[in-house]
């Protein structure tokens, strides 16, 4: 394997909970908790983002999490890029 980009299957693969990938490149990383992960975070995420289920419910449950724990959480837009840099 090179030295770009990189997907890391961390495990609950064909599962509903508990998937987690790690996605690394340019010197940066970021993990993708899609299981459980609300109650796992020790201290709050600078970002979620909601990337499965019909466009209403995910705002819908964008709209908890901010409200409930005060995160910002946003809704994913099929082909949007993000920066991951410090820069966002």
């Amino acid at each position: 394997m090179g030295d770009g980009p990189t997907l890391t299957f961390l495990g609950g693969a064909g599962t509903v909970t508990g998937s987690k990938y790690l996605v690394r490149a340019g010197g940066r990383q970021v993990l993708l908790d899609c299981g459980r992960w609300l109650a796992g975070f020790s201290r709050a995420p600078e970002r979620v983002w909601m990337v499965h289920g019909e466009p209403p419910a995910a705002r819908a449950l964008a709209a908890a999490i901010t409200e409930r724990f005060g995160w910002r959480a946003d809704v994913a837009v099929d082909h949007a890029r993000v920066s991951l840099g410090a820069d966002r």
